[in-house]
């Protein structure tokens, strides 16, 4: 199983959601040696980044290694039947229920999911939200993925926003 790397500030799931999506595609990267110029290249600060700035440093980052294609929530049936390729993946950004309604403050949320199980019960999710147990990578029932995917406006935005990856072929 691939070593993904840990979220350990609360601003920083965007940088790490891309730092692990170039893990998931075979690229040799660490937390040390690469998320400073990720977290640069993303504009990341003390309050996070945003969509602008994440999708230029996910594309930039992504350039001969998958490709990506950012698509609104199309359901949970597409999203599953995507998912099952396992030359698949998506970051999403979204502002999870469940954390509504533990904290006052309102905050979307950046993470990868890497696949389903073949019953479309659960999916492994990199980085779900810090509340989650503190593991970096595990499986989230399908109820959960649905309760965050819940249309929402944010800060002038519009969440959930996803980015489906493929794996491109080495040569």
């Amino acid at each position: 199983m691939i070593r993904y790397a840990k979220q350990k500030n609360s601003s920083d799931c965007g940088p790490i959601a891309i730092l692990n999506a170039l893990k998931w595609a075979g690229v040799r990267c660490t937390y040390q040696s690469d998320l400073k110029k990720i977290t640069e290249k993303s504009r990341c600060d003390s309050v996070g980044t945003s969509y602008g700035y994440f999708e230029k440093a996910l594309r930039h980052f992504a350039h001969g290694n998958f490709t990506v294609t950012r698509k609104a929530w199309p359901g949970i049936a597409v999203f599953q039947k995507f998912l099952r390729n396992p030359d698949h993946a998506a970051i999403s950004f979204f502002v999870d229920t469940d954390e509504r309604k533990k904290r006052k403050k309102k905050s979307p949320h950046a993470m990868l999911i890497v696949g389903t199980r073949k019953t479309g019960g659960r999916f492994l999710c990199v980085n779900f939200p810090e509340y989650s147990r503190g593991k970096t990578a595990e499986w989230v029932s399908r109820g959960k993925i649905i309760a965050g995917h819940r249309p929402i406006r944010h800060l002038g935005y519009s969440y959930p926003s996803l980015w489906f990856l493929e794996k491109e072929i080495r040569k």
